[in-house]
């Protein structure tokens, strides 16, 4: 499993589960200042940041396409 330091903690990413999907776990979270958090907040909001940002940024998208798909009228839209 890929694992990837960030601010916030150790993130594993990708695990492979049965019948598809996959798994993310955090090793553990510390607590962020008002500023970074609203740093990291602005960053997720503009699509930028680093590659660890960039990863749960699209593996959410991914799962809420997928949530949104399932939905009565299969709405798609964010």
């Amino acid at each position: 499993m890929p694992r990837t330091a960030t601010p916030w903690g150790i993130v594993a990413f990708g695990t492979p589960l049965d019948g598809g999907g996959t798994r993310a776990v955090l090793e553990f979270l510390s607590p962020l200042d008002e500023a970074w958090a609203s740093e990291v907040a602005r960053q997720w909001r503009e699509g930028v940041g680093d590659a660890a940002l960039d990863e749960v940024r699209h593996a959410a998208a991914a799962v809420d396409a997928e949530y949104r798909a399932r939905l009565p009228g299969g709405t798609a839209s964010t």
